[in-house]
């Protein structure tokens, strides 16, 4: 007898010689045998079912056997018998069977209908199979498969997936989900290209990468990477080869993790360090070439009150004047891009500010740029230096315009905002410095230019970098200083051939009442003794000239420690000290310490070429009475002397 799919006839035993010839050849097979007769109920057990179960015949015949099956599979293994009775198919079914030491065994139990001559049916003929060791088999491998498949899940911080030969992917965790944000349902068939960034696959870095492992049998890349709704992301990715037991190509798997963060920490720390060592630099050189101007500016004034009015020399000198006034520009721009340039904040309104700009912005782009304006009205106030502000509104509106081919037309588009930031916001925002959360102001500047590579993008506010092939390169580093010293923050997003946008952030300010006015003091002259403290041998010899011009004694100090020894010897008779703030040796912060300890009630001026708002910051309430910035001018120093001893 074959037990399978197919119905065979099957006659009843009638004589004692074949039921004993079948039950012979029934007790030989490796399985357990039934049979059933035509009232669905079982009259026959092999000896295989019979030592299987410990029961004997007569306890199983009838529906007696259904006394072996697990409770819980009983009414199951009724069902399926008595529809495949009425529907007189065969049937499977797997259930837990009884055993003589106690325990229950899974079974494959599988029945063929008997059928006579006319297709009535005679009764059922089965097999039992044990199985078991299978179905242990299969629920270690399931609990390994949902442990698998929960830890997968609880790998909120890796993208974990796999592709098929060809690429197309697979599977897809939660994981994946939430760094590259395809749910699973999108993703699923997607090609592998589709997580990399259009320059990665134009340069068919997926393909490279896929080449890379099979040849090594895994392969690790750190990247960019685009999601679903167009933002970049940087991750770790290693990508390994899946093969068959034949060591066929079966698949690809990929394990990801989002280092977005890190990266922009890392990114951070570089242009900080950066700009930090740049900044040294450049503000050395601005602080030494101050000190030059001091002279040239402070002996040209001394000639020039010499002259009468209508001396034809005096044009010469006016000359003079105005080239030095472009170098000490010059060196406000280098003071800029080190943050510590010179500020004189007020109050303003970006959007005025760059409304009143308008007609010398046009005047500054070419005339195949069009320019356009978005400016929100009533904007928060910010408390910031206009014309540096100035500054960065015209270097990122020409630097957007030079990005535009002559040949082509295009946009400068210049917009306005105020923006509330949370902290997600100035996570994904990229920022080159780091903002709290708060009320801001948004400059963007965006231009249809020909756009940046990322190694171009990077290096944008390195001084000297230019794309142009003319150039002394100091614009947008300077605008990175002007931002950075003004406590705000600049994000730069570009790609080749789709131009770039600069999105400047100043924090709202608190608004603050108007001082009272200084009177503008006609007659400089004045009495008195001042010490002057300086490193700089020309600037000390400039500034006693132009004091004694103007009525006052004056005394030098070439240094810190030779100020607090001239100032131990005159200290009752010396009415005001002039500081330069940065000397070798005691430092003026240093010195001015000391002269308070001889002297608490001295009026002292601070002069430094760098930031007003850095030094008083430094000074915070140690009784700064002044400060003058350099470079300055006879008459500039004479006025704010004059005022001095005048609020004595």
């Amino acid at each position: 007898m074959e037990l399978g799919s197919h119905v065979v006839p099957f006659s009843p035993p009638n004589r004692d010689s074949e039921v004993s010839d079948l039950q012979h050849i029934a007790d030989t097979i490796p399985g357990m045998i039934w049979a059933a007769g035509p009232d669905k109920l079982r009259y026959y057990f092999n000896q295989h079912w019979l030592h299987f179960t410990g029961c004997k015949l007569e306890q199983l015949t009838g529906n007696g056997w259904l006394e072996c099956v697990h409770p819980d599979d009983r009414q199951c293994c009724q069902d399926t018998y008595l529809s495949a009775c009425e529907a007189r198919h065969p049937f499977t079914v797997e259930y837990r069977l009884h055993r003589h030491n106690g325990g229950y065994h899974w079974v494959l139990d599988k029945g063929v209908p008997q059928l006579d001559q006319k297709g009535e049916i005679l009764g059922f003929a089965g097999l039992c199979i044990d199985i078991h060791a299978r179905k242990q088999t299969e629920r270690k491998l399931r609990e390994s498969d949902d442990r698998y498949r929960m830890l997968l899940e609880n790998l909120k911080d890796y993208a974990v997936f796999t592709t098929d030969r060809e690429g197309r992917i697979i599977t897809w965790n939660a994981g994946a989900e939430r760094i590259v944000g395809y749910p699973e349902s999108e993703i699923i068939g997607q090609p592998l290209e589709i997580i990399f960034t259009p320059e990665d696959r134009a340069n068919n870095i997926p393909n490279k990468e896929v080449r890379r492992a099979i040849a090594a049998g895994s392969a690790e890349d750190e990247r960019w990477h685009v999601r679903k709704d167009g933002r970049r992301y940087f991750a770790f990715g290693m990508l390994s080869v899946l093969r068959d037991e034949d060591g066929n190509l079966h698949g690809f798997s990929k394990v990801m993790r989002d280092m977005t963060d890190r990266k922009r920490l890392e990114e951070q720390l570089q242009q900080t360090r950066k700009m930090e060592s740049l900044g040294v630099l450049a503000g050395g050189v601005a602080h030494d070439f101050n000190n030059l101007l001091m002279g040239i500016l402070g002996n040209i004034g001394l000639v020039q009150e010499a002259l009468a009015d209508g001396d034809p020399n005096r044009r010469f000198l006016d000359e003079a004047i105005r080239a030095s006034e472009r170098a000490a520009h010059l060196t406000q721009q280098m003071l800029a891009y080190a943050g510590k340039g010179r500020f004189v904040t007020k109050l303003v309104d970006l959007s005025e500010t760059v409304r009143e700009m308008a007609g010398l912005i046009h005047t500054s782009v070419p005339k195949n740029v069009e320019l356009r304006l978005q400016l929100a009205p009533d904007l928060p106030l910010i408390e910031v230096d206009t014309a540096q502000i100035q500054q960065v509104v015209m270097n990122l509106a020409v630097n957007g315009a030079e990005a535009i081919r002559e040949e082509d037309s295009g946009v400068v588009a210049i917009t306005t905002a105020a923006q509330t930031l949370n902290e997600e916001d100035l996570r994904d925002n990229l920022l080159f410095e780091e903002l709290k959360p708060g009320n801001y102001v948004l400059l963007e500047v965006r231009d249809t230019g020909v756009g940046m590579s990322e190694e171009e993008r990077t290096k944008i506010f390195d001084p000297f970098f230019t794309t142009k092939f003319i150039g002394r390169g100091l614009g947008l580093p300077a605008v990175h200083g002007i931002v950075r010293g003004h406590k705000g923050a600049i994000q730069v997003s570009s790609e080749p051939g789709q131009g770039s946008v600069f999105k400047v952030l100043f924090p709202v300010a608190a608004a603050k009442p108007a001082g009272p006015q200084k009177p503008d003091e006609e007659d400089l002259r004045g009495k008195g003794r001042i010490l002057v403290i300086e490193d700089e041998e020309s600037v000390r010899r400039v500034v006693r000239f132009a004091l004694e011009r103007y009525g006052y004694e004056v005394l030098l100090a070439g240094d810190g420690r030779a100020g607090v020894e001239v100032f131990q010897e005159n200290a009752s008779q010396i009415e005001l000290v002039l500081l330069d703030m940065t000397m070798p040796g005691m430092s003026g912060e240093e010195t001015f310490g000391v002269l308070k300890k001889i002297r608490a009630d001295i009026p002292i001026m601070v002069t430094s070429g760098y930031d007003e708002a850095e030094t008083i910051r430094r000074f915070a309430g140690r009784g700064v009475t002044e400060f003058i910035h350099k470079p300055y001018t006879g008459a500039q120093l004479a006025r704010k002397v004059k005022s001095v001893l005048f609020k004595k």
